[in-house]
């Protein structure tokens, strides 16, 4: 009698996470804390969870490649602060490289580019100096997970595009 119960409650659970799934993609990690508060055990977080992927209602490369270009793209994030989020999320670090790669880098530069040359005109305007500008716009870029020698690339093409 128990067994049954305990399984009709996975059943319910399994039920509202497919609906859940089918909405927006979830990373597994997600998916196991709304899980956990609906007291299921460890075994049958594990079965529900299994469920889903065999359904093909999750899957953490799917989810990570999905949160990679939406926020390159949307947000103007840049791979470091992509790859952190994920890996906060419980995305294992393949699938975090994987998703990474199905980025495309011509739209994540464009990205870039157009955020420091908005954040540029904007400390131009406040009269700052060119060495205020570079480490600001550096400080910037970095905030948004892009790596320093994205922001030199950009310095070195904005030089000799104004001179």
């Amino acid at each position: 009698m128990v067994q049954q119960e305990r399984m009709e409650v996975c059943r319910r659970a399994l039920g509202q996470m497919m609906a859940l799934c089918s909405r927006r993609e979830y990373a597994a990690g997600e998916l196991r804390e709304k899980l956990q508060k609906k007291e299921l055990t460890v075994e049958e977080i594990a079965w529900v969870l299994e469920q889903l992927q065999q359904e093909g209602f999750q899957d953490d490369l799917r989810y990570a490649v999905a949160f990679a270009r939406d926020k390159s793209r949307l947000a103007g994030w840049g791979e470091r602060k992509i790859a952190y989020a994920l890996h906060q999320k419980g995305i294992a670090s393949e699938l975090i490289r994987q998703a990474w790669l199905e980025v495309d880098e011509r739209e994540a530069w464009k990205k870039l580019v157009s955020l420091l040359s908005v954040k540029h005109r904007a400390l131009l305007r406040q009269g700052r100096e060119e060495r205020d500008i570079y480490q600001r716009l550096s400080a910037y870029a970095q905030q948004k997970g892009y790596a320093w020698e994205q922001v030199q690339q950009y310095w070195k093409a904005f030089k000799r595009d104004n001179e």
